[in-house]
């Protein structure tokens, strides 16, 4: 299979304008492995008696008929339902924010710390009647000698034969549902595998065909959330990235200005090395006049794409830019900006300075005042001279 192409999305601030790369191949396949195995699955497959997929039950936090077969806890705390907030960072319609990635995180560590508690699926605790103690006569037990604790699931086998000796006796329908997988209940706590356990924390990564295995165990999911999550965290932090950004500088009010952009290492080194020093003057600068050769420089500016700009450049660029609410390291930037404002960036360097009454910029220092030629003094010679001569 094709690795899938990265998703880009763009973001508009104020006139500049980037574009955000998100690699999500690392998670896509495994969470629309996981949707659809979840869907498939069906309340009467998980032994309960709903019209309600097992994707249903996650995405709504667990249903009022089954949550306590599962858990009364909720998912979300406020970060959002999990499979929306997946569902948004596949479509990538907008940019990716840091509150996008820490309501993720949230949820994924809000998983991870129920994992194994008592909230955990696979925990949840019911009391059922242990059936060979039942009265067969009247259906009666005594409910501390005759009952047993079991973890995960309230459909076991005693459980089902019970109901149906009561509806016999007493004139009601029997169980419609059988008992379930027995590996979905367990008299020990962290052990048994329910379907709500096995959509939150199954699996170890590794994606495999579920069918095979019911052979052994009524396994209905092969990784859970905690897993797509756990790698879902992991690409937030290293596959998103701002592969280049063009900066719009304005004299003022809302956008980038000049000496904003200077606080920015590459554009600072690029127009020292445009304007260089008296004694070496740079390419930006009239090697005869000392003037600031501003449209050359500008066209030239606008044109240039500095690239793997680091860490550093990049936070201030998305501070200056008004981008820093978006995750992801800026990797080039570009600049649109103006003759005027071009002229603002050689007086910033401390080596230019705007000519007296005009609106151009000169270099101090280069240009040399040209030498005043002395006139000869006019030696007027006399008659004798002329004539000796």
């Amino acid at each position: 299979m094709a690795k899938e192409k990265k998703a880009n999305v763009g973001v508009s601030i104020d006139g500049s304008q980037g574009t955000q790369t998100f690699d999500s191949s690392k998670f896509k396949e495994a969470y629309e492995e996981w949707k659809d195995q979840c869907g498939s699955v069906s309340g009467e497959q998980m032994g309960i008696t709903s019209d309600k997929t097992l994707l249903d039950l996650v995405a709504a936090h667990g249903d009022t008929q089954v949550a306590r077969p599962y858990t009364d806890d909720p998912l979300d705390d406020g970060a959002g339902n999990v499979v929306e907030l997946l569902d948004a960072l596949l479509d990538l319609t907008d940019g990716i924010t840091e509150e996008d990635k820490k309501n993720v995180t949230k949820v994924y560590t809000k998983l991870k710390n129920m994992q194994n508690t008592e909230a955990d699926p696979r925990n949840i605790v019911f009391t059922v009647p242990i059936f060979r103690k039942v009265n067969r006569k009247n259906a009666d037990y005594d409910e501390e000698t005759d009952t047993k604790e079991v973890y995960g699931h309230y459909r076991t086998t005693d459980y089902v034969k019970y109901r149906n000796l009561k509806a016999k006796l007493f004139g009601g329908k029997e169980e419609s549902l059988k008992a379930v997988s027995s590996d979905w209940y367990n008299t020990s706590k962290n052990t048994a595998e329910p379907p709500m356990w096995q959509a939150l924390f199954a699996g170890d990564g590794t994606l495999y065909e579920v069918k095979k295995s019911i052979i052994l165990k009524q396994q209905l999911v092969s990784n859970g959330l905690v897993y797509i999550l756990s790698e879902t965290v992991k690409a937030l932090e290293e596959d998103v990235s701002f592969e280049h950004l063009k900066l719009k500088i304005v004299d003022s009010g809302k956008g980038v200005t000049a000496p904003e952009l200077m606080t920015i290492d590459a554009i600072k080194e690029y127009m020292a090395e445009c304007v260089g020093t008296p004694q070496a003057p740079g390419w930006g600068i009239n090697k005869t006049t000392g003037m600031f050769r501003d449209t050359h420089v500008n066209n030239r500016l606008k044109a240039f794409t500095f690239i793997d700009i680091g860490v550093k450049d990049s936070k201030t660029v998305k501070r200056v830019a008004d981008y820093d609410k978006f995750i992801g390291e800026v990797k080039g930037i570009s600049v649109n900006i103006s003759r005027r404002q071009t002229k603002n960036l050689a007086i910033l360097t401390g080596k230019c300075k705007r000519t007296p009454g005009k609106e151009t910029v000169f270099m101090p220092g280069v240009a040399k005042p040209k030498p005043v030629e002395k006139k000869k003094k006019e030696v007027k010679k006399s008659w004798k001279s002329v004539l000796a001569w």
